[in-house]
């Protein structure tokens, strides 16, 4: 049985950089490779999955043409 707890976190971290890491089998968010935030057991496949709905919502967001707002 693996030890699971509810909870949120949030870190700041200016500038971070976000990379998968096959070592760690997760993600990895830094700023200078001193503070960092490693997320294990996170899949490739979910990392691209992820990716694909970042692209897909950016695209459409370019794509959908913004309501000019309206004067009464």
């Amino acid at each position: 049985m693996a030890l699971e707890f509810e909870s949120t976190h949030e870190y700041y971290l200016k500038d971070a950089k976000m990379w998968y890491c096959e070592e760690h089998s997760g993600l990895v968010i830094s700023r200078d490779y001193e503070d960092r935030v490693v997320i294990n057991g996170i899949k490739p496949e979910t990392m691209l999955k992820f990716a694909q709905e970042i692209v897909k919502k950016s695209l459409e967001k370019e794509v959908t043409p913004k309501k000019k707002a309206t004067a009464k």
